[in-house]
Formats: structure tokens, sequence, C-alpha cells
């Protein structure tokens, strides 16, 4: 039998954050990126609202006329609950821009540094990736 293993909700999403932009950056499947970085979002923007934090592009709806707001929902999670649901459609297809990804991912990595005051960089081979950009590389071909 396996060993019982604890985290909490912050520890979570560092580990879900990392691993989806790690697969980013590698080329890895693009809905399990999206999985992971919707899942990571989900928890930081529940944690944000506990805590009384700014608003997240998640949160728009309060923003927006009554009758938008079901509307602008749907648009806002439509891949996130394709991805994780099948109760109202088991037979669907979905059309997925990749692209729709990375603001979620970036905000995520964003409010995770503001809630947490850390910052993880996922580790690729030696390099260290900070916004997307490859330090370790970028100072070797800047000069």
């Amino acid at each position: 039998m396996s060993k019982e293993i604890r985290i909490r909700k912050l520890e979570g999403v560092r580990v879900q954050l990392e691993t989806a932009i790690r697969l980013y950056f590698k080329g890895g499947d693009t809905f399990a990126i999206h999985t992971l970085a919707s899942a990571a979002y989900g928890v930081l923007r529940d944690i944000n609202e506990k805590r009384g934090g700014g608003v997240m592009v998640k949160d728009l709806h309060k923003y927006v006329s009554p009758d938008k707001v079901d509307d602008l929902r749907r648009r806002l999670n439509r891949s996130q609950n394709f991805l994780k649901h099948a109760d109202s459609d088991p037979e669907g297809e979905l059309v997925f821009n990749p692209e729709e990804t990375e603001v979620p991912m970036f905000e995520a990595v964003l409010k995770y540094r503001e809630l947490t005051g850390a910052m993880a960089f996922p580790r690729f081979g030696g390099h260290y990736l900070k916004g997307g950009y490859d330090v370790q590389n970028a100072n070797q071909n800047s000069g």
C-alpha cells in the first residue's frame, strides 16, 4: 500500500503550474497544459477571492451587464469545462486554440507570486526559465 501524501492548496497550485509551464516550453500536450493551468487558476482565483484580492480575468463577469454574464462565463470557461465534464455533451467536440491557455497561465503565475511572495521557476536541463525567457542562454548569447 502506498504512503499518504499531504499537500496544501498553494503547494498543489505550484505543482500544477510548474508542470503546465514545463510541458508548455517542452512542446507537451496542449490539452494537458490547459487542464493543469486551468485547475491551478481556479484554486488561485478562489483563494484570491477569500483573501479579498484584486480582480482576475475570470472575474470580469462582475463588470458586465446582467444579460451578458452567462455568455461571458460560458466563453471564459468553455475549453476548461469541455476537458473536465461530459455530462451535457458526452460525444462533444471542441475547436481549441492553444493560445487561449497563455493568458490564464500567465495570470496564475503572477497571482501565485502575489499570494505567496514566492516564484517557482521550472528547471529545464540546466536552464531556468523566468517569464518564458531562458536566462542562462540569453546571458550566453548577449555578449
